[in-house]
């Protein structure tokens, strides 16, 4: 079993800074996410990962200009830029101890950048059934890419909050719900696996009506590694997980990817516990 730390605890401090931190607290499998643009990435990569497991998430590396990472865009520009986003990340993954590159699955929408994290705004909403379409078609280019690579790829689940629903007047992300994960998932080749946030999961089974622990259990066997983190059921607030977190009866003990992913206020504070 591996757990990892996300660098996305630590906000406002870029990549070296995270690093140096996580290092001086004996903090050595990270999961590398988001962030700030960094120059000379590949030098501050070839440095920690001598002594650190490091492994590639989503909005990793950081581009230069920013964009909505989403392969499930009708428009041509995103799309193009979001291909080419995970292909530098599997590269890179390639080169790491943990040959693991894991993202979200797209959007019905192309959200702007302010608006991530937060309630989505009303926009132009795509056609579903395309966008699945779009989303599995470049999901089998990557996968392909990857295979030569032999980097596994792992699809996170979307999160969709009760007030975008009510906004949109419906779901406008794709794998929140657990019959489209089935569905998706049995159309991807074998290196393709799942990325659960439970964090995610819960929000969605308020917003969607599904029964939460029973629908976990229906998409099991496509789970390859968790997300970790807790909220109140109503928004993906990254709050710290606990002995009373509602994932620990049904969570697979024998899979080598643990993520946690929780704000941290004070950096200080963090204790390893052996």
């Amino acid at each position: 079993m591996t757990v990892l730390i996300s660098t996305c605890c630590i906000k406002k401090k870029k990549l070296p800074e995270i690093l140096k931190i996580f290092r001086k607290k004996n903090i050595l499998n990270v999961e590398l996410s988001a962030g700030y643009y960094q120059k000379n990435l590949n030098q501050v990569i070839s440095r920690f990962s001598k002594k650190m497991n490091l492994q590639t998430h989503n909005y990793f590396p950081v581009p230069k200009k920013p964009f909505v990472f989403n392969l499930a865009s009708e428009n041509v520009s995103i799309k193009s830029k979001s291909i080419k986003h995970a292909l530098k990340a599997i590269k890179i993954s390639s080169r790491l101890k943990r040959k693991i590159y894991s993202f979200h699955a797209g959007y019905l929408v192309d959200p702007n950048i302010d608006d991530l994290g937060k309630d989505m705004q009303k926009t132009k909403v795509f056609n579903r059934s395309k966008a699945i379409k779009r989303f599995i078609k470049n999901i089998h280019y990557l996968a392909k890419f990857a295979k030569k690579l032999n980097v596994i790829l792992l699809i996170e689940n979307n999160v969709v909050t009760k007030q975008e629903v009510e906004n949109f007047k419906k779901n406008m992300v794709l794998m929140a719900d657990p019959k489209e994960i089935n569905y998706i998932f049995s159309k991807l080749p074998n290196n393709v696996k799942m990325l659960l946030d439970v964090a995610h999961f819960k929000v969605s089974s308020k917003s969607l009506n599904f029964p939460l622990i029973k629908s976990v259990k229906k998409i099991n066997k496509w789970i390859y590694g968790y997300h970790l983190s807790d909220n109140n059921g109503l928004e993906d607030s990254n709050k710290p997980v606990t002995n009373k977190s509602w994932f620990w009866p049904i969570i697979k003990k024998n899979l080598n990817y643990y993520s946690i992913e929780v704000k941290i206020k004070n950096y200080q504070k963090i204790i390893i516990q052996k």
